[in-house]
């Protein structure tokens, strides 16, 4: 069975000289109806590889339902300039006619200004439809006058144009999408993902975006894994076959992008070096509140002090469960704080995207910071000090490939992890950070694979790593003629 083949909804069939990633040579593999009946393999020597067989991905740091409502919202991830958004925005009003935008995606490092929206760009679309310009990271907001009006109206008291850090992360709880808009965003996102390779991701979630998926009507396989945000709390948590309750996060800074991320070094534009979300007996009792041995916690830290502090209060924490704690991002970190790591036997994800998003040459981090931008996302090096070490997006963009494209090319070669490793940062380690079990290639199982007819080669770019095939518990869920 080839992939130029009529797909059928189950894999069937047999598959001749196939590598299957991790393991040396090459097999026959036999399916029916989605189960892996047969795997043998060829003796020694035959290498005229077919087709090629990796693990399929895990996201594990995603933001799935918005992500859903995105697709039914602006997209403003390829502007390239405050012009363009402009356009776009008014084409969806002409076409919509919304009660509101909701426009997210956009990054100033990329657009031909070279500068944020500000509240005139959105006032000269509408000074009547609220509109919402959300940036890619989440922690800043523009909103036209509109906007304001609509907000006070919700019962969030602003008086200026631009929302940040909580009010910019939750303004999801101020925005209603209606329940036919919700299942389609997130069918849409689900056929966005098996494109990708990625069948499922960890969320983490607002009580709005909650809200959702307890409206949410879907029969597939997809599965996300999820995590409400501080302040918002759960106290009995929604589960099903798709949906499995892991934990709570929280921000202990913000984003380099909003100039938030709390540094040692300071920002080039003259803002400061940002801000702490918590002070230290703040978030010491939050996290042992909330420690217990089912439940994980998810930790946002970006800057280096940041880290530095959520690091060493950890410390200072007597419990066996830290071991539940997932360090979140660490875009920068001090070498004497590595071995905390370590030593309290914590869980990091990191986001290898935001290497080639801003890390490079000429990148945000070097106009930001400088010269020290070389030190940020250091993968290896952390990696070396987890207990679990694994990969996720964070959407910024949502590509497996894209990230361990980013993370091959790191600036510092010795940042970069092995093909190999990145592989696993995004299959077998993901699987297990979120206790999740997923069989690659086991005979008498359901087939969980990706395929590909050709080996996958890094030199054809970001998306060398999107598959010709997905296959989930079975079932064909993605394919290419």
């Amino acid at each position: 069975m080839r992939s130029e083949t009529v797909i059928k909804k189950k894999i069937d069939g047999e598959f001749k000289n196939a590598y299957i990633f991790g393991e040396i040579g090459t097999y026959k593999l036999k399916f029916e109806n989605g189960v892996l009946l047969e795997k043998n393999a060829y003796p020694k020597g035959k290498s005229n590889v077919e087709h090629y067989f990796y693990p399929p991905f895990i996201d594990t740091h995603n933001h799935f339902m918005a992500y859903s409502i995105l697709q039914m919202s602006v997209m403003l991830h390829k502007a390239r300039s405050i012009e363009e958004i402009k356009d776009t925005i008014i084409d969806f009003i002409k076409k919509k006619h919304p009660k509101f935008v909701l426009a997210e995606g956009w990054d100033e490092n990329f657009l031909k200004e070279g500068r944020l929206i500000d509240k005139s760009d959105l006032n000269s679309i509408s000074n009547t439809i609220p509109i919402f310009a959300r940036r890619i990271d989440g922690h800043i907001t523009i909103i036209n006058d509109a906007g304001i009006e609509y907000l006070n109206k919700m019962g969030l008291y602003i008086d200026n144009n631009i929302l940040l850090e909580e009010n910019s992360l939750n303004l999801s709880n101020y925005l209603y999408f209606s329940k036919e808009d919700i299942n389609e965003g997130f069918n849409r996102a689900v056929n966005i993902a098996y494109s990708l390779g990625v069948i499922g991701c960890a969320d983490f979630v607002t009580g709005h975006y909650y809200n959702y998926y307890r409206q949410l009507e879907y029969s597939g396989n997809f599965k996300n894994y999820y995590y409400n945000m501080l302040p918002f709390e759960l106290n009995d948590p929604m589960e099903n076959k798709n949906l499995k309750y892991m934990g709570i996060k929280l921000f202990i800074d913000g984003s380099i992008g909003a100039n938030t991320a709390m540094t040692s070094f300071p920002y080039l534009n003259g803002v400061g070096n940002g801000m702490l979300l918590y002070e230290d007996l703040v978030l010491k009792k939050t996290i042992e509140e909330h420690l217990n041995e089912k439940e994980q916690i998810a930790i946002h830290a970006i800057g280096d002090i940041a880290v530095s502090q959520l690091l060493h209060l950890i410390d200072t924490i007597k419990s066996p469960n830290k071991k539940n704690i997932r360090l979140e991002h660490l875009e920068f970190i001090k070498d004497k704080d590595l071995e905390l790591i370590q030593k309290n036997d914590l869980m990091v994800s990191m986001q290898p995207n935001f290497i080639q998003m801003w890390g490079m040459k000429n990148g945000m981090y070097e106009k930001k910071f400088g010269n020290i931008y070389i030190k940020n996302n250091r993968l290896n090096t952390i990696s070396q000090f987890s207990s679990l070490f694994a990969f996720g997006s964070d959407n910024m963009p949502f590509s497996p490939s894209y990230g361990i494209y980013s993370a091959r090319n790191h600036p510092d070669i010795n940042e970069r992890p092995s093909f190999e490793d990145a592989i696993k940062y995004y299959s077998f380690n993901a699987y297990k950070m979120l206790n999740e079990k997923i069989e690659f290639l086991k005979t008498g199982e359901m087939a969980d694979c990706l395929i590909y007819n050709d080996k996958p080669n890094i030199q054809n770019g970001e998306n060398f790593l999107n598959p010709d095939i997905t296959v989930h518990k079975g079932e064909l869920v993605h394919g290419k003629n």
